[in-house]
């Protein structure tokens, strides 16, 4: 039988200590007809959050269930962490178990493997409305498993322990393999075949109420198993874990890149829970006569705890027995693994923490003066209390009996003498402490071979006032840091959480120059370009091109740094850095998709050519890199595809300035007053990063399928750059699109600054004038005569020659030929066969200019 059966006969199996659950089913359901939300039969209420870190759960959202499917029927791309919701109905403002007051809906994860026909088929079959959803894992081949779960499993078939412990379905953990661990080691990495993942929400034909019910405890109980009751009454490996009343859930979101959401309103009928319960009993799934009865403590424990429970140092028992078992500390808290793991639906995390007794105020937990804090908050582990947990991990070999009197792990209190039992030494407060020694000592014994670090360490420990088990892990990790010196940190990008509520586009680009204008003085115009700009690094992937900001000026001072720092607090996955290598720029850019914003362009990037042609690469989509890599030197493409921002002192490199936005600094006048960037102090640009992420996750579809109308003088690369720009701006709003379209016509207006093969052309144009051909000599004199340009000196510092000029026109497909009358012809070039050129590589002179240039010649 699998797990879930089990855990669902379990479940339903506990409720037998509530009474006869028919009758407690019937109570909680008859008469039951007032609904609060309008008096309406179909009116759902859920609660709202931002996020799962969320403190404040008092949003509320109410409408029918139709509402609902609308309101669920589409799934942005994005991360999973962000608005969420909890079916439940809260008596306070926290998202707390006890305080639930009212559910409207069920909702189940089906996240074993079966797939959408499965699940749209088992719903319908049973008769019930419902909305059907892919969640945001679905179909990811890679899922976590308990390390101590599998080893104590006593298997070395994961695809059986899959199959066994988690319920997969065999079709999705076939030929699975674990293939790594998690950072901190607590759980393998399985590698599996595309799990199907889909949620399963179905309205209650009548509410579940905590005041129907003898109490809270009770009412939390029977919510449970009405989840494992509907779980067998569809046949679907559900996740159990669902089961709290308090249960967060995630908004659709689908991972960029991942696979297209998939999403059924189901026409049906609201779930009666009462039949439903009734019906799991009937077919056996539930006998109050087979219940199993909850694990009594022992009355040795029992005993013990009534004398040591006050004084028992928890922590600092497991420090010393089992470190392995010890996750993060938390102040004074700290996680734990917890015993009965194995049952948990989900390995690893930190539900489970623990408190010394002399620690409780410490951990905000004044209250509790029965000493010592063991809690797990997994739905598995609900109705057991500290000493079951501390009884199981006596089981498991964590502790032995003998710890629970060890004098190290008993602190002084009341019976203390009684009892023999002495306190850890400690400084007594009136003590000097001298840190510098302090730190000196575990320096020193750090730098010691390990057997000559054990014989001193007991005596060190009583020497420098600290537990034994304190000076290991302090020694340990000043070797540890030893170890990491010029290691570097782990690359954390962070990702703004979308806003909680929909956002207005051009409100929003509005509020973006608003922000940025008080923090920088820009050039006319600049700051829409910077905001349509930090709008399209939200959605990048949904350009072929995405345009590299160039933020230029002539001199220090004037404000590149700055804008780039106001730049990074409102994209998304912002990596600033002030030099970087070719191979840190691809492996970063593969492996976390960042936007770069790269400072202090000018000291690096002008004599390092294969720096700027990835940066040259990734311009477009499909922009990639070949390198070798591995013993066999196996060939792999990283791509080169990202935003990057660019700030330095002049111009940028031709191509990655074609291949730009320019915004030209200027520095600041003293009457021009700016706000100070101050980092951690610009809560209003990470509230507008926010919204921008919510914009373009609502938008997204709208953004794809923009083609923006580009004026017709802004073509070839030009066009590339502001494609994206331009495009997000129609989506804002026709006011802002008008408006970019202006910005776009004024920066491309004129041309760059030119090529020096360009700057050739167009004054050979000028040189030959109304003449049909033109002598080398005659033209090279013409072109040495013409002032502010650089032909007297392009030639390695010298003037150029008819040699020079013939090499620079040869890649135009422009030769010199015999030209002038026969009998005194010359090497020189005619107007016809610059026509070509002329007209792939310089614009057209206008009707007035020409007349004008006509007249200066005559």
């Amino acid at each position: 039988m699998s797990q879930t059966n089990e855990t669902r006969r379990a479940l339903l199996a506990g409720a037998a200590g509530l009474g006869n659950l028919s009758r407690v089913v019937a109570d909680g359901f008859e008469n039951k007809q007032d609904r609060s939300c309008a008096q309406a039969e179909s009116c759902v209420a859920i609660t709202l959050g931002d996020s799962k870190s969320c403190s404040i759960w008092k949003r509320r959202w109410e409408g029918t269930f139709d509402e609902l499917a609308e309101k669920l029927s589409k799934s942005p791309p994005g991360p999973k962490n962000g608005a969420c919701f909890t079916p439940a109905v809260f008596a306070g403002e926290t998202r707390n178990l006890n305080q639930a007051t009212r559910i409207d809906i069920a909702v189940l994860d089906a996240d074993c493997g079966h797939s959408f026909d499965e699940v749209r088929d088992a719903v319908e079959n049973a008769g019930y409305a419902a909305i059907i959803h892919a969640t945001h894992s679905h179909l990811t081949t890679e899922t976590k498993i308990s390390v101590s779960s599998f080893e104590k499993s006593g298997s070395t078939d994961v695809s059986a322990f899959m199959r066994e412990k988690k319920s997969f379905l065999p079709r999705v953990v076939e030929g699975a393999k674990i293939f790594g661990k998690s950072r901190d080691g607590a759980n393998f990495i399985v590698a599996h075949n595309p799990c199907p993942r889909f949620r399963v929400i179905i309205p209650l034909s009548e509410p579940w109420r905590a005041s129907d019910f003898k109490d809270q405890d009770e009412a939390n109980a029977i919510w449970r198993v009405f989840i494992a009751a509907l779980a067998s009454a569809l046949g679907l490996q559900a996740d159990q874990s669902c089961s709290d009343t308090s249960r967060l859930f995630f908004f659709p979101r689908t991972r960029r890149g991942g696979p297209e959401y998939q999403f059924k309103h189901v026409r049906g009928n609201p779930c009666d829970l009462r039949a439903t319960v009734a019906a799991a009993q009937d077919e056996g799934l539930f006998n109050p006569g087979n219940a199993r009865a909850k694990e009594s403590t022992s009355a040795q424990l029992l005993k013990w705890a009534a004398t040591h429970a006050v004084r028992f140092e928890i922590v600092v028992a497991l420090e010393a027995r089992s470190p392995g078992r010890l996750k993060r500390l938390h102040g004074v808290k700290q996680a734990i693994e917890c015993p009965f793991e194995d049952e948990h639906t989900t390995p690893g995390g930190e539900g489970t923490f623990a408190v010394n007794a002399s620690q409780l105020a410490a951990a905000g937990l004044p209250q509790i003066t029965s000493g010592f804090v063991l809690k797990c908050s997994h739905n598995a582990c609900a109705g057991r209390d500290r000493l079951d947990l501390l009884a199981g991990m006596l089981t498991q070999g964590w502790l032995a009996e003998s710890d629970l009197t060890e004098p190290e792990f008993v602190s002084a209190g009341p019976g203390s003498a009684a009892h023999g039992l002495s306190r850890p030494y400690e400084p007594r407060p009136d003590e000097p402490i001298d840190e510098d020694a302090f730190d000196a000592a575990i320096l020193r014994l750090a730098a010691l071979s390990a057997a000559a670090y054990e014989r001193v360490r007991a005596d060190e420990a009583k020497r420098l006032g600290v537990r034994v088990t304190a000076l290991d892990k302090l020694v340990a990790a000043e070797r540890k840091e030893d170890c990491m010196v010029g290691q570097g940190k782990q690359l954390e990008l962070p990702e703004p959480e979308p806003w909680p509520e929909p956002v207005d586009g051009a409100t929003l680009i509005g509020e973006l120059e608003a922000a940025i204008n008080r923090y920088v003085v820009l050039p006319k115009d600049a700051a829409l370009t910077c905001a349509l700009w930090v709008l399209h690094a939200h959605c990048f992937d949904a350009f072929t091109c995405t345009p590299r900001l160039a933020i230029t000026a002539p001199e220090k001072r004037c404000g590149k740094t700055t804008l780039l720092d106001v730049i990074g607090e409102l994209v998304s996955r912002p990596l600033p850095t002030a030099n970087i290598t070719a191979a840190a720029v691809f492996r970063t850019i593969e492996v976390k998709r960042p936007v770069m914003l790269i400072d202090e362009a000018d000291t690096f990037l002008g004599e390092n050519e294969e720096l700027r042609g990835i940066l040259n690469s990734g311009h477009r989509r499909g922009g990639q890199v070949i390198r070798t890599v591995g013993d066999d030197h196996d060939p792999r493409a990283f791509s080169t595809f990202c935003p990057v921002a660019i700030a330095q002192i002049g111009k940028l490199p031709s191509t990655l300035a074609d291949r730009s936005i320019g915004i030209e600094m200027r520095r600041r006048t003293s009457s021009e007053k700016v706000m100070r960037f101050r980092n951690g102090r610009t809560q209003e640009l990470g509230q507008l990063a926010r919204m921008a992420a919510r914009w373009v996750a609502d938008n997204d579809g709208a953004i794809r399928e923009r083609e923006p109308d580009i004026p017709k003088s802004i073509f070839n690369r030009a066009a590339d750059n502001w494609e994206p720009l331009l495009a997000i701006a129609e989506v804002a709003g026709a006011r802002i699109a008008e408006h970019a379209r202006q910005v776009a016509l004024a920066a491309c207006g004129g041309e760059d600054e030119q090529s020096l093969g360009v700057m050739l052309l167009t004054d050979i144009r000028e040189a030959f004038g109304t003449k049909k051909e033109i002598a080398s000599v005659a033209l090279v004199a013409a072109l040495v005569a013409m002032c502010d340009r650089p032909w007297g000196e392009c030639n390695r510092g010298k003037v150029l020659t008819q040699n020079w000029l013939a090499r620079r026109l040869k890649p135009f497909g422009v030769h010199p030929k015999n030209v002038g009358p026969k009998r005194d012809q010359a090497k020189g070039y005619t107007l016809e066969s610059f026509a070509d050129a002329f007209k792939r590589y310089i614009p057209p002179i206008r009707p007035s200019t020409r007349i004008q240039l006509i007249k200066t010649l005559a």
